[in-house]
């Protein structure tokens, strides 16, 4: 079975709720037979705020939910040590504190997950070389995931690694 794995809170909650993009991936995901998984034990408060009530039973709260085949899991991050700790399949969202280390591991960093409707997020790096888009979908992160060795190539036109729709 596949994994979802939220790290720290940072990638859960900011300052005016919950972050964008993250109550609707874990639904995608659980609608899709992916397991939810929050990694350390959060207060219920962040995890009910993050994810609302209705969403809440279906996810799983694991100590240490990074020991999972690659191939097999997808991990949502905001720091550096959670990058490292996650490997290839990481997608960034920083936080403002964490906002000018470096990612340069990662799949993708991007300024949030994004939602129907919302201004379209940012992307500020990561290994693939991707348009800004209103929000990331569970379909678009697996197929980023799932490109060998995916680089910036500067000579690499956007198309070359555009999303599907």
């Amino acid at each position: 079975m596949k994994a979802l794995i939220f790290g720290g809170k940072g990638v859960l909650v900011g300052p005016g709720g919950p972050r964008s993009g993250v109550r609707r991936l874990a639904r995608e995901a659980l609608v899709a037979g992916w397991r939810v998984v929050v990694g350390a034990e959060r207060a219920r408060s962040v995890m009910n705020v993050a994810f609302g009530m209705e969403l809440l039973p279906d996810i799983v709260v694991a100590p240490d939910p990074l020991r999972c085949d690659p191939g097999d899991c997808l991990v949502i991050e905001s720091t550096r040590e959670g990058l490292l700790a996650a490997g290839s399949n990481c997608v960034i969202t920083p936080t403002p504190a964490t906002f000018h280390a470096d990612f340069s591991e990662a799949l993708l960093v991007v300024t949030g997950l994004g939602d129907p409707g919302a201004p379209p997020e940012v992307v500020i790096g990561g290994r693939t070389l991707t348009t800004a888009r209103p929000w990331y979908g569970l379909a678009d992160l697996e197929w980023l995931a799932a490109i060998p060795g995916a680089r910036r190539h500067p000579e690499r036109q956007f198309d070359d690694l555009r999303l599907h729709s």
